[in-house]
């Protein structure tokens, strides 16, 4: 594909499906979007640290402070799940909401 053939000459590429919401979007809400649900947008840097537990872990220093980012987490009720993706995909991300038409929660 190109995507891979710019990887393979060191050009960042971020590539996500931009069909429709529907079946598979979502595997807690059966591919549906209510009016509740939103995309949440953070920037960090991820730390070099132990590993806190096996399986997919990481520690990262939040672009605003600590506190703030937790209080935002915690007054959104968000789930304690989140995917990391190592660069800056915030643009990128922003604009497949806005064409999704999904609300965008912005961490830090």
């Amino acid at each position: 594909s190109e995507a891979a053939e710019l990887a393979r000459n060191r050009v960042d590429v971020t590539v996500v499906d931009a069909e429709e919401l529907g079946a598979g979007a979502s595997t807690r809400s059966g591919g549906m979007v209510s009016s509740g649900q939103k995309l949440v947008i953070g920037g960090a840097e991820v730390l070099r640290r132990p590993m806190a537990f096996t399986g997919c872990s990481g520690t990262v220093r939040f672009d605003q402070p600590a506190a703030e980012v937790s209080r935002r987490i915690l007054d959104e009720a968000l789930e304690h799940h989140f995917a990391l993706a190592y660069g800056d995909h915030r643009p990128a991300l922003r604009a497949l909401a806005a064409r999704w038409n999904v609300p965008v929660l912005e961490l830090a």
